[in-house]
């Protein structure tokens, strides 16, 4: 099974296997087997499940599918596991007792048996087989010229392409007065090619030289396949004629006389031919079998028909320089031909990908002989654009050779297209986003670039095809799609799809868009009581809704402390589509919580992995109020000066007095006190902290008190100041140039500017770690506000070269820099 399956599924997996035998209280119903069934077509493969009375459940039920011993997709513990992407299962079809598997788009590669294994733990388990036939009809096209006259040759050609499986049997008939004679003589049949697709094309060609009563005649091709029922018959647009006549009764005589010559010429003729001469061969000309596309198969032919000799040779040359790339020479024995390389023929090493095959000769009904020579080649437009192929064939020496020739023109460079590129991982609903697919590599420049919602052409005002010039004639497009996906969208297949003249049909990519986030929308935080007390609980809470998908973290904080999970309440539910929670913290105040801001951040990290933030800012009533912290510059630098500014009001008296205190220790230097003045909600009091920013700052509270001198209370303020973590940098190890005592060097390595001081200072000898008493570490606060640390290692020289190592990790940006020194025992 796959490695994606979880552990439920294979323990049901395991259950099935351990059910040795089939239980004969349930069946299957099959479809009829062999099930024939068209190419590109889809198909159904029934299997219900018969006389089982208890109900299906998903947790117990399990369905496999298998072709020939390979799995296709299986069903186990409410999960499906597909092996094949063209193939599905309905689990609502499932449970109700259906477990027939949709294959789409077959083609000959599905042929072959396929079974249905059903199994419900802990104690059934049967299983069925269907054999699965795939037929592609052919195309049958026919080619000919429109006449011929009486006692001329005429070649007619039967191309039947595509077709699958590969019993067929092609024929040339004449049909006259509803007779039907089947033509044997001069008849060549190629040998079948296989496409990529697994089909086959394959020709006949037959030559004809009608004679008198062939007038009115009808020649066809007679296809016997499979997929055709009756036999298929494509006819030919091809006449005979009764041959020109311009003579008059007046030469009579002369055509009498002229029998006469030509009938004691025909017996010379016949004597010459038995002891001397060989009929030189009927040549076609060079056929075209396929399209001229670089670097793509090409295919050439040629037919050589009528020919006794013993011997034919056939060469093949490129361009004017005449060059052979391949020849053979055919040499008859006892009626039997043999295939044989002459000692001058041979195959240029730079033409590795041209390749010349001939058929075995075939003995016609008159005596002669026919084959067929092809060519197999890959046109290569970086050697240009158009090439001469010729063929010479030599049936006897010292006789002229017969030569044809075709001009190559490469038609163009199929296109190479990319995967479809979203530009963001996660769509969201209603977000607008792009999908981008490249497409590059083709010849020549126009083509066509169109985008698809499954089967709907998207319109073309929202494409964009950006195109540039590559070299050696090639070209290359990028192709964007902008959208804002809706409901209706997840799930669809897009499809960039291209046309171009170098391929006979369109090539495309698909891209799924998943599931659609939604971002959430988080309210305002409310309290449970409009006054709160000191000593009693208080609610808080907050709405998060409409978002998806699920995975969201919600974390509450007092202050800078986070709350604990146990302390936290969050309610979910799930409607139209979208998730929908109510979070709430339950804390018994104190004091202390006077003014305090607490804090939810929501997190949806699909979508963003910065939160979503909302603050309540708790107080008291009858308690003196805070106003919020001012900031002098508002961001904080490192080693430059800061002004903080706190204000308090709602006093009854001026008995109060106000402090600054920073890890527990009181802050003196740089407080100005202004007041108390007497405001209409009381006394109130402004104080100013002036303090030089440093990396001691980091991450650690100052607290604005104010004590009460006549009710002997405490109030607090808190703030953190925003100041961020800054990674160290590293000097090289230097080697101490103090003259070294009992054997001893002292190595040493400083970090400097960083921000907290937290640091890990780690020494290797080699492979070895020293340990932390063999070097020392001193951390000082620079005056720019950042810490330093200057580390050595006192070490003892031995007699070869070593490799010290100092490894410095600053855990609060989470980097680890290294340095390394060899030691020369010179």
């Amino acid at each position: 099974m796959a490695r994606g399956i979880s552990l439920a599924s294979q323990l049901l997996f395991a259950a099935f296997f351990i059910i040795h035998t089939a239980d004969a209280d349930i069946k299957l119903k099959m479809s009829g087997s062999p099930l024939q069934i068209a190419f590109s077509e889809n198909v159904a493969l029934e299997c219900l499940l018969l006389d089982y009375s208890g109900s299906l459940d998903s947790e117990t039920l399990g369905v496999l599918w298998k072709f020939g011993e390979a799995d296709i997709i299986s069903y186990a513990a409410g999960r499906f596991n597909k092996h094949w992407d063209n193939v599905d299962m309905s689990k609502e079809d499932l449970l109700r007792k259906n477990m027939t598997l949709h294959l789409r788009n077959v083609s000959v590669w599905h042929e072959g048996t396929y079974t249905c294994k059903v199994f419900i733990v802990p104690a059934h388990k049967v299983s069925g087989s269907i054999t699965l036939i795939i037929s592609a009809r052919p195309f049958v096209t026919v080619s000919s010229p429109e006449s011929v006259e009486v006692g001329r040759e005429a070649s007619l050609l039967c191309k039947v392409n595509g077709y699958y499986g590969s019993d067929i049997q092609i024929q040339w008939i004449r049909v006259k007065n509803d007779r039907t004679e089947f033509i044997s003589a001069n008849v060549c049949q190629g040998r079948p090619v296989v496409n990529l697709d697994g089909r086959y094309n394959v020709s006949v060609e037959a030559v004809v030289e009608p004679v008198q009563e062939d007038i009115g005649s009808q020649y066809a091709c007679l296809v016997k396949h499979r997929s055709f029922s009756p036999n298929y018959i494509e006819k030919a647009n091809f006449t005979v004629k009764e041959q020109k006549d311009d003579t008059s009764a007046h030469i009579v005589i002369g055509i009498v006389i002229g029998c006469l010559i030509t009938l004691i010429l025909s017996v010379i003729f016949y004597v010459y031919y038995r002891g001397f001469y060989e009929v030189s061969p009927k040549v076609s000309q060079i056929k075209v079998l396929s399209r001229f596309i670089h670097k793509e198969k090409a295919r050439l032919k040629i037919d050589v028909s009528g020919f006794t000799s013993s011997t034919i040779q056939i060469s093949w040359y490129r361009n004017e320089d005449e060059k052979v790339i391949k020849r053979w020479r055919k040499i008859e024995k006892a009626l039997h031909w043999k295939r044989e390389c002459s000692r001058d023929g041979h195959q240029s090493g730079s033409r590795h990908n041209w390749k010349a095959t001939l058929s075995d000769a075939t003995k016609t009904t008159d005596g002669t002989y026919c084959l067929s020579s092809e060519l197999e080649f890959e046109p290569d437009i970086e050697e240009g654009l158009s090439t001469e192929i010729t063929c010479e064939i030599m049936h006897k020496k010292g006789v002229k050779p017969i030569v044809r020739r075709i001009a190559v023109t490469i038609e163009g460079v199929r296109p190479v297209i990319g995967d479809i590129i979203c530009n963001t991982v996660n769509p969201e609903l209603g977000k607008p986003l792009e999908l981008m697919c490249k497409i590059h590599s083709f010849y020549p420049q126009p083509i066509t670039v169109k985008w698809l919602k499954a089967t709907e052409v998207l319109p073309e005002s929202k494409i964009w095809n950006t195109y540039d010039y590559e070299d050696k004639m090639k070209y290359e497009v990028c192709s964007q799609y902008s959208l804002a996906p809706t409901l209706e969208d997840e799930k669809k297949k897009f499809v960039c799809r291209v046309e171009h003249e170098s391929l006979s049909q369109p090539m495309q990519q698909e891209y799924t868009l998943p599931s659609l986030a939604i971002a959430p929308e988080v309210g305002t935080i409310w309290c449970s009581s409009s006054e709160p007390e000191v000593g009693r609980d208080l609610t808080l809470s907050c709405a998060v809704e409409k978002y998806f998908p699920r995975q969201i973290q919600v974390e509450w904080y007092r202050g800078h402390t986070r709350i604990d999970k146990e302390h936290v309440c969050n309610v979910e539910r799930f409607e139209h589509r979208a998730f929908y929670m109510t979070s709430s913290v339950t804390i018994k105040p104190t004091r202390d919580d006077h003014c305090t801001e607490f804090r939810i951040e929501v997190c949806h990290s699909t979508i963003s992995t910065k939160p979503i933030a909302q603050t309540f800012i708790l107080k008291f009533p009858g308690l003196p109020n805070f106003l919020p912290f001012c900031l002098d510059p508002l961001q904080p630098v490192y080693g430059q000066p800061l002004a903080l500014k706190c204000s308090v009001e709602g006093f009854d008296s001026k008995e109060f007095e106000v402090s600054w205190v920073q890890d527990g220790e009181e802050l003196t230097k740089g407080v100005q006190n202004s007041g108390p003045f007497n405001t209409p909600v009381g006394y109130k009091i402004e104080s100013v902290l002036n303090i030089m920013v440093t990396a001691r700052n980091f991450e650690k509270e100052i607290i604005f008190k104010v004590h009460n001198n006549c009710t002997k209370q405490t109030f607090q303020h808190r703030l953190m100041l925003p100041l961020s973590a800054v990674s160290p940098e590293i000097s090289e190890i230097t080697l101490s140039k103090d003259v070294p005592r009992l054997g001893e060097i002292t190595l040493s390595c400083t970090a400097r500017g960083f921000s907290p001081g937290n640091i890990k200072v780690l020494w290797s000898r080699g492979w070895t770690d020293c340990r932390s008493s063999d070097f020392t570490q001193n951390l000082v606060l620079e005056e720019n506000g950042l810490y330093s640390l200057t580390t050595e290692l006192v070490t003892l020289l031995v007699k070869e070269d070593v490799q010290y190592s100092c490894e410095i990790c600053h855990h609060q940006t989470k980097t680890v820099q290294a340095r390394k020194y060899i030691v020369k025992c010179s």
